[in-house]
């Protein structure tokens, strides 16, 4: 099949299927591409709404590598297909979808997102920022430990939320925080997991014994001087 450089892909992640975190921006490219893609596991209520307000939703219930091939073969009759892919991780960079189409001379877009572990802090009331002082967060993920070290001593971070990518990552983490002194005073850190908040106590050792380790949905968060 021969593809044009007419041909666009938008790219949206969510991992709720809840089109009240649909951004707006998202809503406004259902409206104007051709087509939609997504997973036959979508709501009923997410279906019904993107099928009212796209000229054509097309479900697919396959791999990863099935499905970009079968959007490819949509491109012989669409010029702009958005991909609303169910993913729950933030990170995802979209590597391997991007590589795929631009290899097939078909440009490529990612929408922004809604990002769950903000609903989730904000539910906590562990708000991203202090809006009495001009506070920052930084979110990161596969951090190495002599880097948060670093991070942690150079200090002005306001909040800072690590994706954790295993529970060794989060033990040596742990073991860090806690032979550090000036950690103890200048930080308050809490772990979150499938939706459960779990304050460390770092003069204890047993902080972990009630954290249920989930991979793509544990976090790490650090609050500088901060009332938790």
């Amino acid at each position: 099949m021969k593809l044009n450089k007419n041909k666009k892909i938008y790219i949206f992640n969510s991992s709720k299927d809840d089109i009240l975190d649909f951004t707006l921006e998202f809503i406004d490219k259902i409206r104007k591409v051709d087509c939609v893609v997504s997973s036959k596991n979508l709501k009923k209520q997410t279906i019904d709404f993107i099928s009212e307000n796209s000229k054509k939703l097309i479900l697919l219930q396959k791999n990863k590598k099935l499905i970009l091939k079968d959007i490819l073969s949509l491109f012989s009759q669409f010029n702009e297909i958005l991909y609303f892919k169910l993913n729950n991780n933030f990170f995802d960079s979209f590597f391997e979808e991007k590589s795929f189409f631009q290899n097939h001379s078909i440009k490529t877009d990612t929408l922004l997102n809604t990002i769950d572990i903000v609903d989730i802090l904000n539910q906590k009331k562990l708000f991203l920022t202090n809006r009495k002082k001009n506070s920052t967060v930084l979110f990161s993920y596969k951090l190495r430990n002599k880097d948060l070290k670093k991070i942690l001593i150079k200090g002005s971070l306001g909040k800072m939320i690590i994706k954790l990518d295993s529970k060794k990552q989060l033990l040596d983490f742990y073991k860090i925080i806690k032979e550090n002194s000036y950690f103890h005073k200048n930080y308050k850190f809490n772990l979150i997991s499938e939706n459960k908040l779990l304050n460390i106590n770092l003069d204890t050792n047993d902080m972990l014994s009630e954290f249920m380790f989930k991979k793509n949905n544990s976090y790490l968060i650090i609050d500088e001087n901060a009332e938790i």
